[in-house]
């Protein structure tokens, strides 16, 4: 299967007084990735806490897989309850899928077509 495909989910920081709810999702949000990993619904994933640097961004992970893979864990019930869970306890909390890979040149020719 061809990494062609991603979502990428970012945030800043816990809501004021959801600190424990949020640093319990991480472990919850990666231990059901690694298991999407290992029943190859994904091709892998990607976790990156950033340092300090003034910005909003405080983490993200990266998921990776082919189209297919990325629209079936998006709509998967126990997948979208991660999402809303993370919705409540972490501020600027979003989901956003997004091409990679061979995924890249594939929209950068459908893009091409309106370059005049």
């Amino acid at each position: 299967m061809a990494n062609e495909a991603a979502i990428f989910i970012g945030w800043t920081r816990p809501f004021p007084g959801r600190e424990r709810d949020a640093m319990e999702l991480l472990p919850q949000v990666l231990g059901f990735l690694g298991k999407a990993q290992a029943a190859k619904r994904i091709e892998s994933f990607e976790p990156v806490m950033l340092l300090p640097h003034g910005g909003d961004l405080n983490g993200f992970i990266l998921v990776r897989g082919d189209q297919a893979q990325v629209d079936k864990l998006a709509q998967a019930d126990d997948w979208q309850d991660l999402m809303a869970h993370g919705m409540y306890v972490l501020q600027g909390f979003g989901n956003v899928p997004g091409v990679i890979g061979e995924g890249i040149q594939k929209r950068m020719q459908k893009l091409g077509k309106f370059i005049r």
